[in-house]
């Protein structure tokens, strides 16, 4: 499948994002990008992807169903071209072409060896199907892996989503950190019930890199990428109070 050419352009920062992570993975296999929501991570995955891994196979996690249907949108609106898979329970809702989707890991195997530039799109509830088809079937390393929402694989190592890290569970030549909200762990933290030493911190570069790339809120509202700050106070005096509940003096 092909899609039309590129529809957007990129801004400024983003072209930015795009060179800094393209030129980070040239060195390293891992790296995180930091921007504020709304500044358009979707478009910087899609084009980086599209330089770091131009004929290879592509795994794009995101946390949910509904984000996962407009990042397929927003990859076309980008420019991505070859055959998509969505690893999901149900048809994505996307626009245009409908979308292939599979919850069967030896079908993911198969449809990856069909077509070696494939990009997959899987929720992070479909992440233990992806381990199942690299060691039940042979599915071969990823040529990139893309984790939105990266701040959501934070935490325990032993949780679920935390099996993105692992190159034994899932093999992948360069990962692509993407997050508005770094999250920083420390051992111990309250609620913590297992292993202590075990914790997934973003400021740890051996699990996601380094960050290559940062455009904090205040700045974006600063370059007018996004609307400044505004502080809405809603005054309640005890008489409206006492109206609103029926309540007589």
């Amino acid at each position: 499948m092909t899609t039309p050419p590129p529809k957007i352009r990129l801004r400024p920062q983003q072209s930015q994002a795009v060179h800094a992570a393209h030129t980070a993975l040239r060195h390293t296999a891992r790296t995180s990008v930091v921007m504020a929501c709304g500044t358009g991570k979707t478009y910087v995955a899609a084009r980086t992807a599209a330089r770091v891994a131009p004929q290879g196979t592509r795994l794009v996690l995101l946390p949910t169903l509904e984000l996962l249907a407009q990042t397929i949108d927003d990859w076309r609106t980008a420019g991505m071209t070859g055959p998509i898979l969505a690893l999901c329970s149900k048809r994505p809702n996307t626009r245009g072409e409908a979308v292939a989707f599979t919850t069967d890991p030896a079908a993911l195997t198969a449809t990856v060896h069909q077509n070696p530039r494939l990009t997959v799109f899987a929720t992070y509830h479909s992440l233990h199907r992806v381990q199942d088809a690299h060691h039940r079937f042979a599915l071969p390393p990823w040529a990139l892996i893309a984790i939105d929402e990266a701040h959501r694989t934070s935490g325990h190592l032993g949780k679920r989503w935390a099996a993105v890290h692992d190159d034994e569970l899932i093999p992948a030549h360069k990962r692509l950190y993407l997050t508005a909200t770094p999250r920083i762990w420390s051992a111990g933290e309250p609620g913590d019930d297992e292993d202590d030493s075990l914790v997934a911190s973003m400021d740890n570069p051996s699990l996601y890199g380094n960050i290559c790339f940062r455009l904090p809120l205040a700045e974006a509202i600063d370059i007018d990428l996004l609307a400044d700050y505004r502080v809405v106070v809603m005054e309640v005096n005890e008489a409206t109070i006492r109206t609103r509940l029926g309540i007589s003096d």
